[in-house]
């Protein structure tokens, strides 16, 4: 399902880009920065570059969805990923790599929780020196159980990940 960005992740963003143009305005460079506060779609992390080749990222997101049926339902995700760069230390970093998640969501009368693990594909473009924005995309196993009737669901999801990537040093 697409969602649309409610009024506080709209402003997360648009101080995120205002930061990327504004603070690290320069040219794109082969250094290799190590860690970076990543800022994907409705979310927030951590992502550390632990050699030229390998990357780890923790993040957490969080989206709440105006439901005709069922009201307000809120997401929460906490994931770990791992990441794989092909081409390190250019100004176009190809990658592969997966992650996994824990997840919950509840609205006023239920809540569900469950996995999700998945494979990815993508790239990270450094278009200034300690900046870049990045897209990814790949299958995901999500298991989910409702915590009260305990009926679960298992499903493969196609998953698409933008981020913004602020390197700290």
């Amino acid at each position: 399902m697409l969602y649309i960005i409610n009024s506080m992740h709209a402003t997360l963003y648009r101080i995120a880009i205002l930061t990327f143009f504004l603070c690290y305005v320069g040219k794109a460079t082969a250094a290799i920065p190590n860690l970076a506060i990543t800022i994907p779609y409705t979310g927030i992390g951590i992502h550390y570059n632990i050699s030229p080749a390998w990357a780890l990222e923790a993040r957490y997101l969080t989206d709440k969805y105006e439901s005709d049926r069922f009201g307000d339902i809120t997401s929460d995700v906490i994931g770990l990923r791992a990441q794989r760069y092909l081409l390190a230390a250019r100004k176009v970093w190809p990658f592969i790599g997966a992650e996994t998640a824990y997840v919950t969501s509840k609205n006023a009368t239920y809540k569900t929780s469950g996995f999700a693990s998945g494979a990815f594909v993508g790239a990270e473009f450094f278009t200034l020196r300690r900046a870049s924005f990045g897209l990814d995309v790949g299958p995901y196993v999500v298991s989910l159980e409702e915590d009260r009737t305990k009926v679960s669901s298992t499903g493969l999801e196609f998953i698409i990940n933008a981020f913004i990537n602020l390197y700290v040093f």
